[in-house]
């Protein structure tokens, strides 16, 4: 359903709870202090030693912070905290790489396995 085919307050409720998708570039970012969660998604993500940990195949956000989720080549998944303290915040959206500040010991017992 496109925006325009919604024609009143109430048939928007349809929408309700549901990701809405638009073309990246129709929503002005700067990229020196913003990011999309799109520009996330497939990123690949290193530790402080260089060690890929895995890949972010989904963002979520529950109040807090936004969350990135990691997942390793063997399924196993980690909900990590997408914050300044762990992640090094001058990627860029064409990168697909994200570096993190810490080494990968420091969320060993938070992932959990398929």
């Amino acid at each position: 359903m496109a925006f325009t085919d919604v024609l009143d307050r109430t048939a928007i409720e349809v929408l309700r709870g549901k990701k809405v998708w638009i073309p990246r570039d129709s929503v002005p970012v700067d990229d020196s202090t913003e990011y999309l969660w799109s520009d996330v998604l497939g990123s690949e993500v290193f530790d402080a030693a260089g060690v890929c940990l895995g890949r972010v195949v989904d963002m979520t956000n529950y109040g807090a912070s936004d969350i990135a989720v990691i997942e390793d080549n063997h399924g196993a998944r980690l909900d990590m905290a997408f914050v300044d303290v762990y992640v090094d915040m001058s990627f860029r959206s064409t990168d697909k790489r994200i570096n993190l500040l810490v080494e990968s010991s420091v969320f060993a017992e938070f992932w959990v396995k398929p």
